[in-house]
């Protein structure tokens, strides 16, 4: 479907279709606080990789 016809669908402005919006990155952000506070050593590259092999 092309996004003219999906905003009109939609009653939105097409611009909306191209801009980005925000996520909530709480528990990310909480999560990288606590093992910072565990492992005051490593980098954030570090602690970054070990959160998404938690996953």
């Amino acid at each position: 479907m092309y996004i003219r016809k999906a905003c009109v669908a939609m009653k939105v402005n097409r611009s909306y279709a191209y801009k980005s919006h925000p996520r909530d990155e709480s528990e990310v952000l909480a999560a990288l606080i606590e093992l910072t506070e565990k492992m005051p050593k490593w980098g954030f590259s570090q602690l970054f990789t070990l959160l998404r092999k938690a996953e």
